[in-house]
């Protein structure tokens, strides 16, 4: 990749998370459009865009661009009110730079037309002149004086300042002293590095804003500064004459130290008290140690494939350790064993760090699904919001990236299925607006998400009549509500009365079960007619290495996740029978249902002179898994199974144990719903 293409790469990325956050803030501000400090960066936003797209010359972005940015201008001054068709052009035309950026669709011309015609026309929606709270005949015309010191590296990142003097040069009255004095001589001379900077004095109507606005796409490594004149007040001549370059403030500090300090002046005039003095140069030390010690940035960017090649070098470092700790404890050797302990402790800190440098919080997820709901219940004719809860708790990355569609799933449903039309739940005496809530909490080893609505809840006995009409149950089934709940999740299900855009068609919630199954996850349904309904989904942290506990049937070795494990136990064969097609064991002076994994995976019928039972605590209760032997922890690198086995639904992946044989990951969310179909 050359220059140009990693400029462009970068202008690409940062734009993305750009609007990503315009989504959010226009959102907000449909909610509330009084909000000053949203529209505003809204409208930095837009600006930023639009000048980094002309820095890598992608001139049709920066033109749309700057269409968009003129309109948040107008609103800005008031002469435009944001309403929800302003609302609803914003949000296209950002979707419309977004497909610009990726390369654009077929009809991209056509939307890109439709929406600059709508945005000239939204200009006629004018506030009256009563409303208005400033024109600009009103805005007071003021001095300021900018300094800009460019990075060095600006040219290497593609960027002109002359651009940048020339936009401000437009605003008004313009001077500009040019520093050369870091300029190298001729030889040491590089044409990458920027060696000048520039003092300005603009006399103009524009705010400090509009002005600090020109710099946004290079105030994160630039230095700007944006100061107001007091054309009443008469200069200080020191000042004048550093700025300009004419004295360095070395030579001014040794000239003003010859004479008396303010604060030996107003101490001897007895104006303040000497201790008055020594507290305030003390703040004034302290502040200026406190800025001098804050770090310039804490992140930088990294491109993921980097992150999932170290994870995989942790991964195998990981399996190589529980080699050498095998041979280790085969050796008998003391000193090599200390030493493969000693590996172990720093792998585990190293693959800890791996893992939490993928993890992302679920918030930048959720953020999405506001513009999702929003836009179907537009189309429904239904007043809904979303609510969002626990936007900080973290998942892997690519825990985060496949579980987009199952979510998307859940909450069409939510708005289609189970909030009811206004009408309906004013009848019923609810508000006319609905809520559905997204939640994420962590739960041991897993985090939970929720997605919860308060509607109409899940009507058990139409999804029976569904089910006995579909040929899923008998028609004399007698199913507890968690069996109920799951019919839902079975292959070609609905209870939808028609097909629409939305839902019907009886795909979706058969695709969301099996991809969060894939996830190494599992899903839950509860409900209560005519008051709620929710579904929770329960994932593993991370699908890259995982704490296991490897058991044993036969010679052949098995993982199952250490975070779901509950208690591990001799199998007591006098103490189990039989409940409904369940068979069931006495756990903790209760009954829980297990299953043998021997005779689940058709092993040869004889039996292990003593078993095991795993006692695993998944969404809907306690269950047990008996095994022939419970080995112990594993640090678990899984390996995907390929496409061989994608229905293979019972395994969600395989590890390399330290003797080179290969371990199956058990689908523990999977293994429930399995034993009773």
């Amino acid at each position: 990749m050359n220059l140009a293409d990693e400029i462009k790469q970068s202008f690409i990325e940062e734009s993305e998370e750009l609007l990503s956050s315009l989504e959010d803030l226009l959102l907000d501000l449909e909610d509330d459009p009084s909000d000053k400090e949203k529209l505003d960066a809204v409208f930095r936003v837009m600006h930023t865009i639009k000048g980094s797209a002309g820095m890598v010359g992608e001139t049709e972005i920066e033109s749309f661009a700057h269409s968009a940015e003129d309109m948040f201008d107008r609103i800005r001054k008031g002469v435009l009110e944001f309403d929800k068709n302003v609302a609803g052009i914003s949000l296209e035309a950002r979707d419309i730079i977004l497909d610009m950026m990726e390369g654009g669709s077929g009809d991209i011309q056509n939307r890109i037309r439709s929406v600059q015609e709508r945005i000239g026309n939204s200009g006629e929606q004018v506030v009256k002149p009563s409303e208005q709270t400033e024109s600009p005949s009103d805005l007071k015309v003021k001095t300021w004086r900018i300094t800009f010191v460019p990075s060095e590296n600006t040219f290497i990142r593609g960027g002109n300042p002359l651009l940048l003097l020339k936009e401000l040069s437009a605003m008004g009255e313009f001077s500009s002293e040019c520093h050369w004095e870091k300029l190298p001589t001729m030889g040491q001379l590089s044409v990458d590095i920027c060696y000048l900077s520039w003092d300005v004095l603009l006399t103009t109507s524009k705010s400090e804003d509009d002005i600090k606005d020109v710099f946004l796409f290079v105030e994160s490594d630039s230095s700007v500064t944006v100061n107001e004149i007091d054309e009443q007040d008469e200069l200080k001549l020191g000042e004048i004459l550093v700025e300009r370059g004419a004295v360095s403030s070395q030579a001014l500090s040794e000239v003003l130290d010859e004479r008396k300090k303010l604060g030996e002046v107003l101490v001897e005039k007895d104006i303040v008290r000497p201790e008055t003095v020594k507290t305030a140069l003390l703040e004034q030390e302290h502040l200026k140690k406190v800025r001098q010690k804050q770090p310039a940035s804490q992140n930088i960017r990294v491109n993921t494939g980097k992150l999932d090649n170290m994870v995989n070098l942790v991964g195998e470092l990981v399996t190589t350790q529980a080699q050498l700790a095998q041979i280790a404890g085969k050796a008998g050797d003391m000193q090599l064993s200390y030493v493969a302990e000693a590996l172990q402790r720093l792998v585990e800190e190293l693959r800890d760090t791996a893992l939490g440098i993928r993890m992302t919080p679920v918030g930048n997820t959720f953020g999405r699904f506001r513009r999702l709901v929003r836009d179907l219940s537009n189309e429904l004719g239904k007043e809904i919001r979303m609510e969002a809860r626990g936007e900080d708790t973290e998942l892997d990355k690519t825990v985060i990236d496949k579980l987009n569609d199952p979510l998307v799933h859940l909450i069409r449903n939510a708005v289609d299925h189970g909030i009811e039309m206004p009408e309906i739940r004013k009848k019923n005496g609810k508000p006319s607006e609905g809520t559905i809530l997204l939640e994420a909490k962590q739960a041991g080893g897993q985090v939970q998400i929720i997605i919860e609505d308060d509607g109409g809840g899940i009507n058990k006995d139409a999804v029976m009549k569904k089910a006995i009409n579909l040929g899923l149950i008998p028609a004399d089934a007698e199913l507890t509500e968690e069996e109920i709940y799951g019919l839902i999740f079975r292959n070609g299900f609905s209870t939808a009365g028609t097909v629409s855009n939305v839902s019907g068609r009886g795909v979706g919630m058969d695709v969301v079960k099996k991809e969060i199954e894939y996830l190494q996850g599992s899903v839950s349904v509860q409900s209560k007619p005519g008051e709620f309904s929710r579904v929770t989904v329960s994932l593993p942290l991370t699908l890259a290495i995982i704490d296991g506990l490897l058991v044993r049937i036969n010679n052949d070795s098995y993982i199952l996740p250490l975070s779901l494990v509950e208690a591990c136990m001799d199998f007591d064969y006098s103490f189990q029978g039989e409940a409904g097609h369940r068979n069931i064991l006495g756990y903790r002076e209760q009954f829980i249902p297990y299953v043998s994994l021997r005779k689940y995976l058709k092993y040869p019928d004889t039996q292990a002179e003593s078993e095991q039972v795993v006692v695993l605590l998944g969404d809907n209760g306690r269950y047990g898994l008996v095994v022939d032997e419970v080995v112990g922890d594993h640090q678990t690198v899984i390996k995907n199974l390929g496409k061989v086995f994608k229905d293979a639904r019972e395994f969600s992946g395989a590890t390399i144990l330290g003797d080179g044989k290969i371990a199956l990951i058990l689908n523990v969310g999977a293994l429930p719903s399995l034993w009773t179909e």
